[in-house]
């Protein structure tokens, strides 16, 4: 069993192998020195979606309690990322991460599950 806080909370969840391949990438390009990245999906998954994912693809039904300890008085209900391309960054590094946007578009078609921050 697993004891969690709110399960209808939604947060960005990125598929780590995109991540760390757009940190590589962020390395290896010099027209992102000194810029800021925040990378991630720009889709929202409540934990209950996360848990329910989770137990189709392990064919396992997973047992989670809610809590009421881990539940947080003031919890966002809502945070996610917006894909926002910066205009004045260099065509070449637009170039350079566009394969990464389209890539994420096509994970989340692929697998039902999953780049600058926004909370409602």
């Amino acid at each position: 069993m697993i004891e969690l806080g709110n399960l209808d909370v939604s947060r960005d969840f990125s598929d780590v192998r995109m991540v760390v391949s757009a940190y590589r990438r962020l390395l290896e390009t010099p027209a992102a020195i000194g810029g800021t990245f925040n990378v991630c999906s720009g889709e929202a998954f409540s934990l209950a979606e996360v848990i329910a994912i989770l137990a189709k693809l392990s064919n396992h039904e997973l047992e989670v309690r809610v809590n009421p300890a881990f539940v947080r008085a003031n919890e966002i209900k809502k945070f996610y990322a917006v894909i926002v391309i910066i205009l004045s960054q260099s065509l070449a590094l637009l170039r350079r991460f566009l394969w990464l946007i389209l890539c994420a578009g096509c994970l989340r078609r692929a697998s039902g599950s999953n780049f600058i921050s926004r909370s409602t």
